[in-house]
């Protein structure tokens, strides 16, 4: 080997894990030793790869067969055998597990250059199409800087390398201008606080890893900032000696048994506090307590059992004209609040509290409240669970009612018969005066992404119905006939919820909120292998929908399936279509069941029909019955239906009385059964009419309570 002037070249590991990844690397600077010392001949390759490889490679190459090595076409042997190698290396990976590990990757350490190099590296076994794109994508929702974040989101049309160059010259500055800041003497804003106060504020805010003196780290006790930033502190993962805590040593512990060694006097302590709060005066607004109508009442978000030993804290409680407020209803009266994201604690002035409709009772508190930088303590008279309207939760989440969603990372798919003979139905004339509104119609589908112009062969053409909108004119619902289209399309059975399966979910709920998807077909996607089937003749051309829709006659089974899928996991929460349920035993168990259920649907990008949705509710009619803290009953409305039913004529009449009936709630009636003897009879081809068992029953029924 000497002779030959070939350098050292380390063996390949095959013991170690990751042997796929280091074996392509490992080829890869062979080749390249390869071309820098110009061996060109194939068979020299060979060689020297089984004599760099070692013996654990060259037994394992011993095991190939003849057929595995054997070159063909333009193949090489030495590229032959590097193959069959790789391949022995790389068992058939699952590419959608893959993807899933890639797309929830994210930046572990402050180096953007490792994240990439992660990305990179795990791309390989994905199988993109267009690999860099989706590296880019990831790069920028899974890394740490907001700034290069917010560069990718800005400029979709950025390109990696020029993403990567931007987050290198980020990273870059923000080293440098950490270092040109520990230089620096101010290290806070200027107010007109006092700094021992400042520092205070910093010890009882800040977590450890980000409290340190000028020029030295809190956590090892050397100079700060570490070069290489915060993880290349020497106490970072390491245990105090003095307290058995993690990050820091015993050195610069600040445990209560070092802190008592450093504390002042007491006598300095109060002097200092004096002249803390003479300065603090001037900048924090304490409440008035010489008035009892200004005494606040202490509101706090948690369960019925109280156990304050702690202070709270709140920034200001007068009604400054310069301090921002908003509008909070509590029962029937709308309070104006201050709107105060520095405050611990909610408070509320006796004379509103006094306002509330009903009176609400007041349990003793042993909570301390203070405005910051102040001695003294604001009094309070109690501590009571109140509970807004749902205005502000709407509010926060108005994203949610904007718009029409589509639910995230999903297509669903028509399982089409092809035994079955396309049809091609020609195109229904539509009225002159109602074609402008048709246009519309199609023309905001189609920007809205349901429908899309139809292209290429159209094996399946369905005509479509329009019906005029009643209650608002100049509208028009432009609905498919799938007749022939749903012979072909096959059927998917799905559980959808009894209401027998209701009962028991809503055992115990107290409070209640309906959610209605806007037009909630349309926020499912179609597969586009599916979409042809859907296509439809109009006086515009020919469309095709590109979300699922009412016509399919697998839609419901489909939607139902998506939507419970959507929401498993969520406490109080039951779907069934379009319409879901949330409930809670008590008013703070609805609240969270309500805001899961908004985060829920913003994560997978479904938004709600505000007009339809009824919220906090102590009652609420869902499929046809009234649900309330005491149970269920049939709904008024339903039932008054029947009662003003006209006399049944025919036996058909008959079943249809019974039909629904037995829906809205026979199980309610007493002796039903004996009570509807003689109707069930009549639905029997052996019976006669007997207009006198019509009679009997219409008799009875007016005393019916369901």
């Amino acid at each position: 080997m000497a002779s030959l002037g070939l350098p050292t070249y380390p063996t390949f590991d095959c013991a170690s894990a990751g042997r796929a990844v280091r074996w392509q690397k490992w080829v890869s600077r062979l080749k390249n030793l390869f071309v820098g010392y110009g061996i060109e001949s194939v068979e020299r390759q060979k060689a020297l790869l089984l004599t760099f490889a070692g013996d654990e490679l060259n037994d394992i190459v011993d095991t190939f067969t003849e057929e595995q090595l054997t070159s063909r076409g333009n193949e090489t042997h030495f590229s032959k055998l590097c193959d069959t190698i790789t391949n022995h290396f790389s068992p058939q990976s699952n590419r959608e597990y893959q993807r899933y590990v890639f797309r929830h990757t994210h930046q572990s350490s402050d180096n953007i250059e490792e994240f990439y190099a992660e990305l990179k590296q795990l791309s390989l076994t994905c199988q993109f199409h267009d690999a860099d794109a989706e590296i880019k994508s990831q790069l920028i929702s899974g890394c740490k800087s907001q700034k290069v974040r917010e560069k990718g989101l800005s400029s979709p049309d950025i390109s990696l390398a020029d993403l990567l160059t931007y987050a290198r010259t980020m990273q870059l500055t923000t080293v440098q201008a950490k270092l040109m800041a520990s230089d620096s003497p101010v290290n806070a804003i200027n107010t007109n606080f006092s700094q021992n106060h400042n520092n205070q504020r910093q010890r009882s805010t800040l977590p450890r890893n980000q409290r340190h003196h000028h020029g030295k780290c809190n956590n090892c006790g050397g100079e700060w900032p570490h070069i290489g930033g915060q993880n290349h502190c020497p106490a970072r993962n390491k245990t105090c000696r003095a307290c058995n805590k993690l990050h820091h040593f015993a050195s610069v512990c600040k445990s209560t048994a070092t802190r008592h060694q450093d504390q002042p006097s007491q006598s300095q302590s109060h002097s200092r506090r004096q002249g803390q709060s003479h300065n603090l005066r001037r900048r924090v607004h304490v409440i008035n307590s010489d008035s009892d109508s200004d005494t606040p009442v202490n509101r706090l978000n948690t369960t019925d059992t109280y156990n304050y030993n702690d202070t709270e804290y709140v920034f200001a409680t007068n009604k400054g004209s310069n301090l921002p407020h908003f509008a909070v209803s509590i029962g029937d009266h709308e309070f104006q609040f201050l709107a105060d994201s520095g405050a611990t604690i909610n408070l509320l002035a006796k004379v509103d509290f006094d306002k509330l409709n009903p009176k609400q009772m007041l349990q003793t508190s042993s909570k301390r409240i203070s405005a910051y930088g102040s001695p003294s303590h604001i009094p309070v008279l109690g501590a009571s669970m109140l509970h807004c309207d749902m205005s502000a939760l709407v509010q926060e989440f108005s994203d949610l009612f904007t718009g029409l969603g589509c639910l995230q990372n999903t297509q669903v798919k028509l399982h089409i018969d092809q035994n079955i003979q396309p049809v091609a139905q020609h195109y229904r004339r539509i009225p002159f005066h109602i074609r402008q509104d048709v246009e519309k119609q199609l023309n905001k589908d189609e920007e809205r992404g349901v429908i899309e112009k139809a292209t290429g062969p159209t094996p399946w053409v369905s005509p479509i119905v329009v019906v005029p909108k009643p209650k608002q004119p100049g509208k028009v619902r432009v609905c498919v006939d799938m007749h022939s289209a749903n012979t072909a399309i096959k059927r998917e059975h799905h559980a959808t919820p009894t209401l027998d399966e209701l009962k028991t979910e809503l055992s115990g709920a107290r409070i209640f909120s309906k959610v209605d998807l806007n037009q909630g077909y349309n926020q499912i996607e179609l597969d586009e292998a599916s979409r042809y089937i859907t296509t439809f003749a109009t006086h515009k051309g020919l469309y095709r929908y590109r979300r699922l829709f009412f016509g399919v006659n697998s839609a419901s089974e489909i939607f139902q399936e998506q939507i419970r899928q959507a929401l498993t996991g969520l406490r109080g929460v039951i779907n069934f279509s379009d319409d879901i349920l949330c409930f809670g035993n008590s008013q703070q168990d609805h609240d969270a069941n309500l805001r899961a259920l908004f985060h829920r649907l913003r994560e997978k990008c479904l938004t709600i029909h505000k007009e339809k949705c009824k919220f906090n509710q102590t009652s609420i009619e869902f499929l046809g019955h009234t649900f309330s803290k005491d149970g269920v009953t049939p709904s008024h409305e339903k039932v008054k239906a029947i009662l003003n039913l006209a006399t049944p004529t025919n036996a058909s009449e008959v079943r249809s009385l019974l039909g629904m009936i037995n829906f809205c709630g026979a199980h309610h009636i007493p002796h039903y059964a004996s009570l509807t003897h003689n109707l069930r009879l009549l639905t029997k081809k052996t019976v006669p009419w007997d207009r006198v068992a019509i009679w009997h029953f219409n008799a009875r029924s007016k005393n019916l309570h369901f």
